[in-house]
C-alpha cells in the first residue's frame, strides 16, 4: 500500500469504521494494519484566540499517530479546546479554512462538537484540499 492509497482510504472511513481500544488507540475494522496512537499533553497548550475564545479557556495539544503495520505515517496535532470538549486541527489563519484531510482525520478520531466549535471558531472546511498534498501546500503558505 503506498502512502497516497493508505490516506485515500483512511479519510473516507467514519468514526465508527474504528475499533477504539482504550482511549489512546484505534484500529481500522476492515485492516487491522491500520491503526492510530493519540497521546495529550495537557501542558502544552495552544495560546491563538481561536482556541482560547471559548467559555473554559483551557486547552491542549493532541497528538495522533497514523501507522500502517509498525511504520508511521502521519502525525495530526489537533486542539482539545473548552477543556476539551471539542478537538480541532488547525486552520490556515490566512484563510480561516481548515484543509478537508485534516478535518476527516478529526472527525475519526473526535467528532463530538467538531462541526460546533468549527462554526463558533468562525472556520470552515476548505474542500479543495482534499489530500495530503494539497494540505502540506496549505501549510507552506501559511
Amino acid at each position: 500500500m503506498t502512502r497516497n492509497e493508505y490516506f485515500d482510504l483512511v479519510i473516507k472511513t467514519e468514526h465508527n469504521d474504528w475499533y477504539f481500544n482504550n482511549e489512546d488507540t484505534a484500529t481500522y475494522k476492515y485492516n487491522s494494519s491500520i491503526r492510530l496512537v493519540m497521546y495529550s499533553d495537557l501542558n502544552d497548550i495552544c495560546d491563538e484566540p481561536w482556541a482560547i475564545r471559548h467559555p473554559n479557556k483551557r486547552n491542549w495539544k493532541r497528538f495522533v499517530t497514523f501507522y500502517f503495520n509498525e511504520s508511521q505515517i502521519f502525525e495530526l496535532v489537533l486542539i482539545g479546546v473548552d477543556s476539551g470538549r471539542a478537538y480541532l486541527p488547525y486552520p490556515n489563519l490566512q484563510t480561516n479554512k481548515i484543509p478537508f484531510f485534516t478535518y476527516r482525520l478529526a472527525m475519526i478520531c473526535e467528532p463530538s462538537g467538531l462541526d460546533e466549535y468549527i462554526r463558533r471558531c468562525g472556520f470552515t472546511v476548505d474542500d479543495s484540499l482534499d489530500t495530503e498534498e494539497k494540505y502540506e501546500q496549505s501549510i507552506i503558505q501559511s
